[in-house]
């Protein structure tokens, strides 16, 4: 989600702004997670791909991969995220 900012930086030849913090992917994955509950009938295969994307540089993230593909509800996932990500 963060690509637009990005490009708009390079279409003014700006130096690229820094990578989001940890809360800040925290809360974009969990406001993804839940529009991709609100349209996707099924939405366990989907947020498994975008969850490892928004989780690619997590200490610990080949574990957390792991139980993200073996979790078997999003309320499963989402307390997954929660720990890997820290609570609020």
């Amino acid at each position: 989600p963060w690509i637009y900012r990005d490009v708009e930086a390079a279409l003014h030849d700006e130096p690229p702004p820094p990578a989001p913090d940890l809360a800040a992917r925290k809360a974009a994955l969990l406001a993804h997670l839940d529009l991709q509950c609100r349209w996707e009938r099924d939405p366990i295969g989907p947020l498994r791909r975008i969850i490892v994307w928004y989780s690619r540089d997590l200490p610990h993230a080949a574990q957390f991969r792991d139980a993200i593909h073996r979790a078997q509800t999003v309320e499963a996932m989402r307390g997954l995220i929660e720990t890997a990500f820290g609570a609020e």
